[in-house]
């Protein structure tokens, strides 16, 4: 019976990616000046396997592209070639282009096969052509002498006239002639062939377009194809080959090579460790151990005592809160997953940039939940773009500050507490405050300089459309970017941390919550129902003094907490709760920081805090400003989890809010 290949083509999609992961990763660490030979053996094993199972599922274009690398390779392996830099940046293209028919291949899109094949020619070539190795050890490898250009073969373009058959034009004859002076390869045109109903046998409607490389002389190919065709009807051009610049096929720009990875690394599986299903299986033991217990009480209930369904409680308690804090634990990865992908995104664009970069990462291995590494990989790459082309000078400005010619990003992540701190930390230029504040006052967001403390001059970076640039380029000045980081940081419950010294360096720290899942939380009580908060984003909770409270306008109230006016906000205004009054006095205020801003939520009652866990809201039913989620209550009762981002909002904009409060106020 035939097997059914499609059942594991995920495995494939899964297995290819991390392949093509870690020998991204290995090109990257290779010094062309001592080539490891252990690099080349992995790269090698790589390709190998990726050429076998592309064959089982009969992907054809990826199995000849696979096995082209490997010959490669293979000729770097045994010692019968130096490896170059043009050929490590022509591998990192090759690992993109089989990514994104990995990619195609996943959403069940076509493969461009057609860019495979120009890849292969490329290293076909280069295989015929290029230098070899003298040396006897690939870890002693030289960096090799840069040569002049060398002529190793002819690009021929053959276009026969319409009746070429007719007069006894045989191009396969032709063919054969030229092969026997060297390695032909030939590519068939068929853009002028017509339909079948309208094809005539006796005319030709093909052109080719040859390779042919040999030490032959042109006089001797031109000998053999002007026998048979018109000097008009062919191109005959040399085929040369230059170090400096390694022939690749396109450019794409740094943007697109990069979405083109963030689309490729996102999958629906992750590997989990045995120990982990083993640990789940013993909890799960316990928990059918105390259901029978409960059950053979249950069952037999004459008068037994409470302590015994007490223990059996407790216990089920105990083991039902490590079943889901394993469970919690599959789902976290290391976040080298996330980090690995910008090792290449700074080799690419401060090569763009003509800057001399050095990506130390650290902390690689700290675990953070799996949507959340998704999530992230968009900030972190706005981050990465901002510090290489704001913050990083070039090698001549950086030499001129007494600094190495060679700068340094450092991206680092551990765990602190709860919470997990991401940090991109550069030696650049720094930011400029004055710069800043300039650029606020001209757009607007500030009337005059008013004394502003350095956290909330860097927070006008993070507005939409803000960019100090004086140039628009691809990469950036059209003012998007770290905008995104703010709106994504603060979606993921985080917040974000500037630190900068001019001419010193600047660093960027995001903290985040361990998971999305399940969240620390103060639980309270606003005209009845119940709602929760947070727990890392409240500063303070203290009982409302109607003294400290200005009321402004019917929409705006401020209130003068440690030496500065906050704004406070009424939920029942934002919900649109109907003919509800406000009784200052009896009042508490939660002082909750978001971004380095404080603002204040009046409740009527403070209930306990706990963990929950979170539900979305908007599978079920809606997005609704103002509510982050959902979860369920010990009593089966549903509460919903405020969003604080937009609260503040609510804050920051009051008239935003429609319904308006009738206040019974003290004065």
């Amino acid at each position: 019976m035939p097997i059914n290949t499609n059942q594991f083509l995920q495995t494939f999609v899964d297995e290819s990616m991390e392949l093509l992961q870690e020998s991204e990763k290995t090109l990257l660490s290779i010094d062309i000046q001592s080539v490891n030979s252990e690099n080349i053996n992995h790269l090698f094993r790589a390709m190998h396997s990726i050429k076998g199972t592309s064959a089982i599922f009969n992907f054809t274009s990826i199995n000849l592209f696979a096995n082209t690398l490997e010959s490669f390779l293979g000729q770097v392996r045994s010692n019968t070639r130096i490896l170059t830099k043009a050929d490590i940046d022509l591998l990192l293209k090759s690992v993109d282009c089989i990514r994104t028919a990995i990619v195609n291949i996943k959403n069940k899109n076509p493969i461009n096969n057609g860019e495979l094949s120009e890849l292969s020619t490329i290293f076909n070539e280069k295989m015929v052509g290029m230098p070899h190795a003298a040396s006897d050890k690939i870890g002693s490898l030289e960096k090799p002498i840069e040569r002049k250009t060398q002529k190793f073969g002819w690009d021929i373009t053959f276009t026969p006239s319409r009746n070429s058959f007719q007069c006894g034009t045989e191009p396969s004859r032709l063919f054969k002639q030229l092969s026997e002076i060297g390695k032909l390869s030939i590519q068939a045109g068929i853009d002028q062939l017509p339909e079948f109903h309208q094809l005539d046998p006796t005319e030709c409607h093909l052109n080719w377009h040859l390779k042919l490389y040999t030490d032959a002389p042109q006089k001797e190919v031109e000998n053999i194809i002007y026998w048979v065709e018109d000097k008009e009807n062919v191109c005959i051009t040399p085929i040369c080959t230059e170090e400096k610049e390694s022939p690749i096929i396109e450019k794409k720009s740094t943007v697109e090579n990069k979405t083109t990875q963030k689309n490729a690394a996102q999958t629906t599986s992750i590997r989990i460790e045995t120990k982990k299903i083993d640990s789940l299986i013993n909890i799960t033991g316990e928990l059918i151990i105390n259901q029978s217990k409960l059950n053979q009480i249950t069952k037999n209930f004459n008068g037994t005592p409470l302590t015994d369904i007490y223990e059996t409680l407790d216990l089920l308690e105990t083991h039902s809160k490590e079943l889901q804090e394993k469970v919690m634990r599959i789902r976290m990865v290391p976040i080298e997953f996330l980090f690995n992908r910008f090792q290449r995104l700074a080799h690419d664009l401060s090569k763009d940039l003509g800057k001399e970069v050095n990506l130390i990462i650290a902390g690689e291995q700290t675990e953070l939940d799996k949507n959340m590494i998704e999530m992230l990989s968009d900030p972190i790459l706005h981050l990465m773009r901002n510090a290489l082309d704001h913050g990083i000078e070039l090698p001549a400005a950086r030499e001129k500050a007494k600094k190495p010619s060679v700068a340094t990003i450092w991206l680092n992540a551990y765990q602190k507490g709860s919470h997990i701190i991401i940090e991109m930390i550069d030696d650049g230029a720094g930011l400029n405050k004055e710069k800043i504040l300039s650029k606020a006052i001209s757009a607007g967001l500030l009337k005059e300089n008013q004394g502003l403390s350095d956290d909330e001059i860097y927070k006008f970076i993070f507005q939409p459309g803000f960019s100090t640039a004086e140039r628009i380029s691809d990469i950036s000045g059209r003012g998007v970017g770290l905008d995104v980081v703010y709106k994504n940081i603060t979606a993921l419950g985080g917040k974000i941390e500037v630190q900068s010294k001019m001419g010193i360096g600047t660093t960027f720290r995001l903290c985040l919550p361990l998971t999305l899942a399940i969240m620390e939380c103060q639980l309270i009580k606003i005209s009845g129902q119940i709602y929760i908060i947070p727990l890392m984003n409240i500063l303070e909770i203290t009982k409302l003094d109607i003294k400290q409270f200005n009321k402004i306008n019917d929409r705006t109230r401020l209130y003068h907490f440690r030496e500065q006016y906050i704004p406070i906000v009424f939920l029942q205004e934002i919900f649109s709760i109907p003919n509800f009054s406000v009784d200052i006095e009896k009042k508490l205020l939660i002082i909750m920081e978001v971004n380095n801003q404080l603002i204040g939520l009046v409740v009527d009652e403070l209930l306990s805090q706990q963990q929950i866990v979170i539900k979305n809201i908007e599978e079920n039913y809606e997005k609704i400003p103002g509510i982050a989620g959902v979860t369920i209550l010990d009593d089966g009762k549903a509460a919903l989890i405020l969003d604080i981002n937009a609260i503040l909002d609510f804050a920051s904009n009051p008239q935003l809010i429609n319904n308006k409060p009738e206040f019974s106020e003290k004065n």
